[in-house]
């Protein structure tokens, strides 16, 4: 699997918290060609490195716990090809060849958000009697050949207590268009206002060219000349 669950519990074990940037606002990540909506309140970095990993984006709550991470990698043509599942049960496996005990909390689902595929699962896992829950969300693009991993790590009490805010920073995930950033809306309203500039300026345009009708001409018996007053005969005539 590219995009490497295993990467997760690693960075919780690790987790030193930086405070960067302002809280409930849009994080895009350009080089990732993805935004994300990080809660008020939670806190984010950007480029985290992870045993030799570099997240695109880590977000925790205000208590350490839960926290998310985003990661994306190369994934060509995996919607298109159905194996979306197939690679996200595979994810699960490398957890259990790491030593961990799963247990599947909530099946895999599939989703899609703001018109991204993804899968969604959540899964409860146990190492040395260390127990985590974890939600993981995979979405991927085939326009972009890429997919991208939202791993959210706590225990059932900070679940339930940011449960809301979990689920906003999923619903908040979207993906650049690639066709230069302008929405299909947004090109419908440009077109439309576009055609209706021509046909006024064409409209304009025909009653500049258009010659004034000739003045008939009078009807009815000729008019007498005018009739002018004669001077006075001169004295003596």
């Amino acid at each position: 699997m590219r995009v490497s669950l295993c990467a997760l519990p690693l960075v919780v074990s690790l987790l030193c918290v930086s405070t960067l940037g302002s809280a409930g606002t849009v994080v895009h990540v350009e080089d990732s060609h993805f935004s994300v909506e990080v809660p008020t309140g939670w806190s984010y970095e950007l480029d985290v490195t992870s045993d030799g990993d570099v997240l695109d984006l880590q977000i925790v709550s205000p208590t350490g716990f839960p926290l998310c991470i985003v990661e994306s990698d190369s994934w060509p043509g995996i919607v298109s090809s159905g194996t979306l599942y197939v690679e996200v049960m595979e994810g699960i496996d490398e957890f259990e060849a790491e030593g961990y005990s799963i247990t599947i909390v909530s099946a895999v689902q599939n989703i899609t958000v703001n018109g991204v595929m993804g899968n969604d699962v959540t899964v409860r896992m146990s190492l040395l009697g260390d127990t985590l829950l974890m939600r993981i969300v995979i979405f991927a693009s085939d326009e972009w050949d890429l997919g991208w991993l939202l791993g959210f790590a706590g225990d059932d009490s900070s679940f339930s207590t940011y449960g809301f805010s979990i689920q906003s920073i999923i619903d908040s995930f979207s993906v650049d268009s690639k066709g230069g950033g302008i929405s299909s809306a947004l090109w419908i309203v440009l077109s439309v206002g576009l055609v209706v500039v021509v046909v006024i300026v064409v409209a304009v345009l025909m009653l500049m060219k258009k010659e004034p009708a000739p003045v008939p001409p009078p009807t009815g018996p000729p008019m007498p000349p005018p009739q002018w007053p004669q001077p006075p005969p001169p004295p003596g005539q």
